[in-house]
């Protein structure tokens, strides 16, 4: 069967319908990669030997972001927030409740390959993971076990490994502009080599020649780095590139 293809914003009021179809949902989670990896739909955390180091890693970042941030939080789930969008390896994953941001994502890097947008089904993750068909805040048991244990190893065990979409307070501007949302992981495992994968999970590629084009299109609209990234340096490179060209 012929993949799935986004090659201009065009396609994209199609693919929303086709991810509608397929998943039986309207408000699904996006992701866009650009280029396809051997682990797509895992956290940046276990995709090497980081895992064994998450604690450590974890502790050095919340001792000295608060000379660096204005506000840090308070709670743990917000702190894995902030080191995620500020790019700590953690065991979250990116969704985006926006197709135009994640095609985005997957326009960026890498043109001379094949990018991929992934469509999420959080309500069915969910309900196959933690039986319960809603996107769930950070004071669900499963995950704030899962929370609690980027911090202590020592604390509550899970009875199994699990995959949980998770609700999260905007503790940062960048979270609130890409319109945030997360999957916390406690496995190693993929979401997509699961043998039900389909039923919560929709794929489409977009061609390597299509990647420039689409995303001049998408410029368009208003989505580039400085927008999405909302500070002095994403700002600075994009005043030095409107008048380099």
């Amino acid at each position: 069967m012929e993949p799935l293809q986004i090659t201009s914003v065009g396609d994209l009021s199609g693919a929303t319908q086709r991810a509608q179809e397929k998943l039986h949902n309207i408000d699904n989670w996006w992701r866009g990669e650009p280029q396809i990896y051997d682990t797509p739909l895992l956290p940046k955390l276990y995709r090497g030997n980081l895992a064994e180091h998450e604690i450590s890693m974890n502790s050095r970042f919340m001792v000295r972001a608060p000379t660096r941030h204005a506000k840090c939080p308070n709670a743990p789930e917000g702190w894995l927030y902030l080191m995620q969008h500020y790019g700590l390896p953690t065991r979250l994953l990116d969704w985006t409740e926006s197709l135009l941001i994640a095609t985005f994502s997957a326009c960026k890097n890498h043109l001379e390959e094949t990018g991929v947008v992934w469509g999420l089904n959080p309500f069915k993750l969910n309900l196959r993971e933690i039986n319960r068909e809603q996107i769930v805040g950070p004071g669900d048991p499963t995950a704030r076990t899962i929370i609690r244990r980027a911090f202590n190893k020592r604390g509550p065990q899970l009875d199994g490994e699990k995959v949980v979409a998770l609700l999260c307070e905007e503790i940062d501007i960048r979270m609130m502009i890409q319109q945030s949302g997360f999957t916390i992981h406690s496995t190693k495992i993929p979401l997509d080599p699961l043998n039900d994968w389909k039923e919560f999970l929709v794929r489409f590629e977009i061609p390597a020649k299509a990647k420039v084009p689409l995303q001049r299109e998408l410029e368009l609209f208003g989505l580039t780095n400085s927008y999405l990234f909302p500070d002095l340096k994403h700002l600075a490179e994009k005043i030095t590139s409107d008048f380099s060209t």
